[in-house]
């Protein structure tokens, strides 16, 4: 009994601190309750929070996606923008190649025919130009020719007038040349020798030259060109005459010292070795237009300046 009144007891001394700790106990779980609801008041505003953000994270993904698309949008029109702007810079650049490229063209096409008329012109003065050398070597080829020609007529010429003397030298009668002789070595006392230098011509020479000039040019004027040699010494001298018998008998007259320049070396030949022993020939008629010519050919043919009575090689050009 009395263990039962002491566990009584001691139940009852320690059932205050069980109320205590049953009340501790309530007001714990009052306190859990209370932080659970609390917690759950967080975690609710928590949920509330993320699905704000959620929200928020869908509105700026989404506005993400619109300003992508718009930058995409953006880019790609940008992007069209700069190529369009290219394409028309390319089509502008080749535009502008192109015309250049036509310039060079027109250039190109103005310069080709330029220089194939230059070209054409300069094969044609180069044609010119061998034409011409052409002409002049054929020329010089005919005068080569003509100088041979000259020269085997020449030959033949003189072999012929050796032979016919009579033909081509003033004939006087040998008795008139004794005269001729006395009448000389009067003239070198006289002060005005010419008037028998005159006479002398008149009376001896003037009619046999005449018949000369007859036989050899006959009696129509005569232009051309003549020799006259030395039979004595084979020394000539070549000249030129538009009227042939004139001039002869000039030579003539100025060969008796009628009238004879100082210093002429057929003159000086023709008073010494007698007027009778030189020959007169005809080499060629021409026109006044071509003496000059001729008579330097003849010159240098028979080298009349060099060993005859010609002072020089004839007129020059």
């Amino acid at each position: 009994m009395i263990y039962i009144l002491c566990i009584i007891v001691g139940l009852l001394i320690a059932g205050v601190p069980l109320c205590i700790l049953l009340r501790r106990r309530v007001s714990i779980n009052e306190e859990i309750r209370q932080l659970n609801s609390e917690e759950e008041n967080k975690y609710q505003k928590l949920l509330i929070q993320k699905e704000s953000i959620e929200r928020e994270l869908l509105s700026a993904q989404s506005q993400y996606n619109c300003t992508v698309k718009l930058a995409e949008e953006a880019a790609e029109a940008l992007a069209k923008a700069s190529m369009d702007k290219a394409i028309a810079g390319v089509e502008s650049s080749m535009e502008k190649l192109s015309q250049k490229y036509q310039e060079i063209e027109d250039d190109y096409e103005t310069e080709y025919h330029k220089l194939m008329e230059d070209l054409v012109q300069d094969m044609n003065k180069t044609m010119e130009i061998k034409r011409r050398q052409v002409e002049e070597l054929e020329a010089e080829r005919a005068k080569l020719a003509a100088s041979i020609e000259a020269s085997i007529n020449a030959r033949v010429r003189e072999k012929e007038i050796k032979e016919q003397l009579d033909f081509y030298c003033l004939q006087v009668d040998p008795i008139d040349l004794s005269d001729i002789e006395t009448l000389e070595k009067v003239k070198s006392r006289l002060n005005k020798p010419r008037i028998l230098s005159m006479l002398i011509w008149q009376t001896y020479y003037q009619k046999p030259m005449t018949q000369l000039c007859n036989d050899i040019l006959g009696t129509t004027t005569v232009t051309g060109i003549y020799k006259i040699t030395n039979q004595t010494t084979d020394q000539v001298y070549i000249g030129q005459a538009r009227d042939m018998a004139a001039r002869w008998k000039e030579h003539a007259k100025c060969g008796l010292d009628i009238d004879r320049p100082a210093g002429n070396k057929l003159y000086q030949a023709m008073m010494e070795d007698g007027l009778q022993n030189f020959s007169w020939e005809l080499l060629e008629k021409c026109s006044a237009a071509e003496l000059n010519e001729k008579e330097r050919k003849y010159i240098e043919l028979y080298k009349s300046a060099e060993f005859g009575y010609n002072s020089n090689k004839g007129v020059s050009k």
